[in-house]
């Protein structure tokens, strides 16, 4: 596996997945069943669609932010502070996600 980039790791745990690029919150609702979320932002309104989600990706935040504290409420796999992640991974690419080490593969 190719490393595709690389962010802060904000919740332990590995997850492999197609990506979901969200980058309107009114597309929430088009999560699917075992996807990655990939965000600019975490907003609270996505809460109520964590359940399907394998992972979480956003461009902005920290360890403290309220996607990372979320991630790790559900024990969510959680990478934040990924530069441009909406734009480097493209929708329904399939990634492998590290939420220890912050590292993101391609497969």
């Amino acid at each position: 596996m190719k490393i595709l980039m690389t962010g802060l790791g904000a919740c332990s745990g590995i997850a492999k997945g197609k990506a979901k690029i969200i980058r309107n919150l009114e597309k929430i609702e088009e999560i699917e069943e075992g996807s990655i979320l990939v965000m600019p932002y975490f907003s609270p309104l996505c809460v109520i669609h964590l359940p399907k989600v394998k992972g979480i990706l956003t461009e902005f935040g920290g360890k403290t932010c309220h996607g990372a504290i979320i991630a790790r409420e559900f024990n969510i796999p959680c990478i934040v502070s990924l530069n441009k992640a909406t734009t480097k991974i493209k929708e329904d690419q399939e990634i492998y996600i590290d939420g220890k080490t912050g590292e993101i593969y391609e497969i």
